[in-house]
């Protein structure tokens, strides 16, 4: 699929996870096509790492690497996303690092998150930024 002209997209889809039985290793996924969300339109986008919002069951963040996202160059970046029903929407993007961005983690930290990553492209390699 294409969206603003380029061939690659990252996206989040809702789903929700099912263990039946008492000595299962794996969930049943149930995936529904209306809980699809595009994260950016990079060529380069990253896999997004998700962190819910403390005391919320319909909000997280997505943060992940990108190159070429909104046609600009490598760099790290967070949305806010919100489930409605088997809905998901992701809010505008933010940038945490206007570098080349490896290794991101995110994790909900006090009333915000905590976002780590490597800032390759800077030679700062270990950086963390809070998010509120």
């Amino acid at each position: 699929e294409t969206v603003d002209g380029h061939p690659s997209i990252g996206r989040l889809r809702l789903c929700s996870a099912k263990f039946r039985g008492l000595d299962v290793d794996w969930p049943q996924l149930a995936c529904p096509d209306a809980g699809v969300a595009v994260v950016d339109d990079g060529y380069g986008t990253g896999l997004p790492r998700l962190a819910r919002a403390r005391g919320s069951t319909t909000q997280l963040l997505a943060a992940y690497p990108c190159q070429g996202c909104a046609d600009l160059g490598s760099r790290g970046l967070t949305r806010l996303c919100a489930a409605s029903g088997s809905a998901l929407a992701c809010g505008n993007a933010v940038v945490i690092n206007a570098f080349q961005t490896l290794g991101v983690g995110v994790a909900m930290l006090g009333s915000g998150f905590a976002v780590a990553y490597d800032d390759y492209g800077n030679r700062s390699f270990g950086s963390a930024r809070y998010i509120a």
